[in-house]
């Protein structure tokens, strides 16, 4: 007689609508499960979650963890966090001065013994790095990679809600959040898509006559493309950063007509943030035009809060490139340097 064997069970991918980091997988028996994916080599998955963790006592190592918890209502949830001191968001400062979320790290460590104290039932980390969370999995607490930052387009990032959301049994609220974040977004970007005479944007720094600036299939590459402009790699793949030697941006230096750059500085930046030891500098287009712009990080929270609004960074940039489509915006994250002009 033949024997029945059990049949495999056969997983499938829901589709996500950007995000490209995880996966949320179903059964024909409507058996679903979280599959967090290896961005850096195909076929391969950092973690798979077979069921939904508590939505208690949750540690995040990273502050942009907290602004999508917030987002899909667990922010009292959360008990500790790494990097206290960069925590921006009102609310959470507050529950840090208070003692009701505690700060995980020291330095770039994580105190083991601040994360004991906070009883923590989940942690949140980083995918990749050489902290070990070996000590915490064996103690019961899961470890769960967050690959956000490695997402390329800003919705992308934001739909991690939907991951977390599925992760703590708030998968109603992950999915709801994000499709805020998404029709907000996608409204602002209908106001730039017409545009027909898109500026040319160069956004990155020199160090050691090496200019840097991010892929064409980067969030600021997406994000300055969306926003009615021209990034000047848009056609460039890269999971990290581009290294351009000086031959070639010598080549293309003079068709950048706004350039931008992401900087940490208490008070307003200024025309020498923009310079460096590089003469190059000096002669690109966006500088002698005064065509110049900035996010400080010091003054608002592009690292945290950011990932889920990209519709106010979104504005932040048409109102730069286009300030008639927007003349009455007030920017939150990105703005021109009206200091820029030579005294």
């Amino acid at each position: 007689m033949k024997k029945n064997t059990p049949s495999k069970q056969v997983w499938i991918d829901l589709p996500n609508a950007y995000a490209r980091c995880f996966v949320i997988q179903q059964t024909q028996a409507a058996q679903e499960r979280l599959v967090i994916l290896n961005p850096t080599k195909s076929g391969d998955t950092l973690r798979i979650v077979e069921q939904p963790l508590s939505p208690h006592h949750i540690a995040c190592l990273s502050t942009t963890h907290l602004a999508i918890l917030k987002s899909i209502g667990l922010a009292d949830s959360i008990c500790a966090t790494g990097f206290g001191s960069l925590v921006k968001d009102e609310y959470f400062r507050q529950r840090l001065n208070e003692g009701k979320m505690m700060n995980l790290t020291t330095g770039e460590d994580i105190s083991k013994e601040i994360f004991f104290t906070a009883k923590a039932e989940s942690f949140l980390v980083y995918p990749f790095g050489h902290a070990n969370y070996g000590i915490y999995e064996e103690m019961g607490i899961p470890c769960i990679p967050v690959c956000e930052y490695l997402e390329f387009h800003p919705l992308g990032r934001a739909e991690w809600a939907v991951a977390l959301g599925w992760l703590f049994g708030k998968k109603e609220a992950g999915r709801a959040a994000f499709q805020a974040v998404s029709d907000k977004f996608k409204n602002i970007e209908h106001i730039a898509s017409g545009i027909t005479e898109r500026p040319v944007v160069f956004s990155g720094s020199s160090n050691a006559g090496v200019w840097h600036a991010p892929p064409g299939n980067s969030f600021a590459g997406n994000l300055i493309e969306a926003a009615g402009a021209h990034y000047i790699f848009t056609d460039s793949i890269s999971g990290g950063n581009l290294e351009i030697p000086e031959e070639r941006f010598i080549a293309l230096s003079n068709l950048i007509e706004w350039w931008g750059i992401v900087i940490d500085k208490k008070g307003e930046p200024n025309r020498s943030d923009f310079l460096t030891k590089d003469a190059l500098a000096e002669h690109i287009p966006a500088m002698a035009k005064n065509q110049l712009f900035y996010c400080n990080t010091s003054e608002c929270d592009y690292f945290g809060e950011a990932i889920m609004h990209p519709d106010e960074v979104l504005q932040d940039l048409i109102s730069i490139f286009h300030p008639k489509l927007l003349p009455l915006h007030h920017p939150s994250y990105f703005k021109p340097l009206h200091n820029s002009k030579k005294k």
